[in-house]
């Protein structure tokens, strides 16, 4: 598989999570080991590949919509989760620099994260 096949199938995985739920979305990871396991690819690859493949699946989302899109602080937090499991155990500086930017996004968005008992009505 060569880098434009890559990018494709990444892009179309992309474009095939727009019509499913949360928990049937195909992760990053998941892309990535398909790309590894089964095609061979290096894993330093196959995330250029998506990085390629979710720029471009961005910018023609960006075409379509019509102004500015505010991102959940719930869909942040799971980036922040797939990117710090995507991350290998020996590369201890890059998890250690995510955990941080994790708890950072933990702490930003507490507010709205957690359940709070005297506002639910």
């Amino acid at each position: 598989m060569d880098k434009q096949q890559g990018v494709e199938h990444i892009y179309t995985a992309l474009l095939n999570n727009e019509n499913k739920s949360t928990q049937e979305k195909t992760s990053r990871k998941t892309l990535i080991r398909e790309l590894v396991d089964d095609e061979g690819i290096s894993q330093t690859t196959a995330y250029e590949w998506y990085r390629d493949a979710f720029q471009q699946y961005k910018w023609e989302q960006s075409e379509k919509s019509e102004g500015y899109e505010a991102i959940h602080p719930l869909q942040m937090l799971e980036d922040a989760e797939d990117l710090l499991e995507s991350v290998p155990d020996d590369d201890l500086e890059s998890k250690i620099k995510l955990q941080k930017h994790y708890a950072y996004l933990v702490g930003k968005f507490k507010h709205q994260i957690t359940f709070r008992s005297y506002e639910a009505n």
